[in-house]
């Protein structure tokens, strides 16, 4: 929620949608508030934790371009520092652009399968050869070390392009993502849901255009400035410049909940317990 309200502090007008799996009824009234609408979508089954994942990934199913003729996901975990208009004119996406969809890629330094991307499974010291079998039983891909080596590995927190393109992506994105949770080989993976949209975009990228995003527009303090887990404050002046900050894992910490009260105070919203755990998906 805090997310939407930071939006808002900075652009009034840009269309919102909250997708969520339940919808408390003091829900509607917030809503109303900050100027957004709610779309439910039952996920039945899995865990807290798979469960956001399904959502977030089927609300791109249903991406509808505003105004701009783009669309926007951000993950819950996000602050905006600027407005998203902006966004359209420093990363353009779409025909005349030498990009269909744009995501984060450097963090700033790029990740690979092979470093990082070795936490999408249960087993981070499986050898290069394994972990490509591993994807061909079970994805049917039948990938090279070398092609995954050289696999971009995007982060998916926030993601801007056309609707066309986030649709096409998030399609098979969510078959897989579904595949690989409920799968035989379903306790060998970490489910989380990057590594599937990285296969995906890797499967169609004769089809879809990939570009990166700035990293002023996925700022994540726990990589760029090595922030650990728990840091009790955030220099200011470590975020000049930063257009969206993407709390990631120091959403909990001391500082980002003061900025996330701060962003909600602003709007005037004042969430119940209900909604504070509340899952939710793209906007």
């Amino acid at each position: 929620m805090a997310a939407i309200c930071s939006l808002r502090s900075y652009n009034r007008t840009a269309p919102v949608r909250l997708f969520v799996d339940d919808k408390p009824p003091e829900l509607d009234g917030i809503a109303a508030t900050a100027g957004f609408t709610v779309e439910v979508r039952h996920v039945p089954g899995h865990s807290e934790h798979i469960r956001s994942r399904m959502l977030k990934i089927r609300a791109m199913t249903e991406a509808v371009p505003g105004e701009s003729g783009t669309c926007l996901h951000l993950d819950a975990d996000t602050l905006l520092l600027d407005d998203v208009a902006d966004l359209v004119e420093e990363s353009p996406v779409g025909p005349g652009t030498d990009a269909d969809v744009r995501m984060l890629l450097r963090r700033p330094k790029v990740q690979t399968l092979w470093t990082n991307g070795r936490h999408n499974f249960t087993d981070t010291e499986l050898g290069r050869d394994e972990i490509a079998a591993l994807i061909r039983e079970t994805f049917g891909l039948a990938l090279t070390t070398a092609e995954l080596g050289a696999m971009p590995c995007w982060n998916s927190g926030v993601v801007h392009g056309t609707g066309t393109a986030l649709r096409r992506i998030a399609r098979p994105w969510l078959d897989r993502y579904r595949h690989m949770v409920t799968g035989p080989t379903r306790d060998r993976f970490v489910p989380n849901d990057q590594l599937c949209l990285w296969l995906t975009l890797l499967a169609a990228r004769d089809a879809i255009r990939t570009g990166e995003l700035p990293l002023r527009w996925n700022f994540m303090p726990g990589r760029a400035l090595r922030l650990a887990p728990g840091t009790r404050d955030l220099d200011a002046a470590g975020l000049d410049g930063v257009a969206l900050l993407h709390l990631s894992v120091n959403k909990d910490d001391p500082w980002a909940l003061r900025r996330r009260n701060a962003a909600l105070a602003a709007a005037g919203v004042v969430l119940p317990d209900t909604l504070k755990g509340t899952r939710t998906g793209g906007r």
